[in-house]
């Protein structure tokens, strides 16, 4: 059963990245621009000159209609110009370069046939609730900062709400980032 196992070592991605640190560079802008853009595409139908004149300007005329509308829509053109072109993408990175990868360089990265290990139910965390937690203080911060610490939410314009939501998970996304990026560098960088 476990003739055909091959173990993978533990540097082989980091070495992968030191190999072809040129294409990894490549889908890493891929993936940033592929976030800015989703967050633009956001940005673009929530705040935007048709979003003014499709929904209510302030949170107090909302209804469960509009919410479902402004969900279909940003779904519709989050697929039409973010997820299509993420899987061109994939589809020409995976033909033009990834297959043209030796067979045997491949199958280092990804070693051979796993062997058969009984399946250990995956526990479900909360980690994402801690980044949660500290967006919604982030945001509490910048609601204070804006002096609408005791602004009615019906008085809120719904812009402001967007934008409010989107900075604080912006802001708590760069304060993660530098610290991961820091490291990542420094792990691929170190002998």
């Amino acid at each position: 059963m476990a003739e055909g196992f091959q173990e993978i070592p533990k540097n082989t991605w980091k070495n992968f990245l030191q190999k072809h640190w040129k294409m990894a560079l490549v889908i890493a802008a891929g993936i940033a621009c592929a976030v800015v853009g989703a967050i633009a595409v956001f940005l673009w139908r929530t705040t935007g000159p048709e979003a003014l004149v499709r929904y209510p300007p302030t949170l107090g005329l909302w209804t469960v209609g509009y919410l479902v509308s402004l969900l279909v829509d940003l779904i519709l053109w989050g697929l039409l110009l973010i997820v299509l072109p993420i899987i061109a993408a994939a589809i020409c990175i995976y033909f033009l370069w990834w297959k043209r990868i030796p067979a045997g360089e491949r199958q280092e990265y990804f070693g051979g046939p796993r062997e058969k290990r009984p399946r250990r139910r995956a526990r479900r965390g909360s980690a994402g609730g801690i980044f949660n937690i500290f967006v919604f203080i982030t945001w509490l911060i910048i609601i204070g900062a804006d002096g609408n610490w005791s602004k009615a939410f019906g008085l809120w314009t719904f812009s402001y709400l967007v934008i409010s939501v989107l900075a604080a998970f912006l802001w708590d996304l760069l304060i993660i980032a530098i610290p991961v990026t820091i490291a990542f560098i420094w792990w691929v960088r170190r002998k």
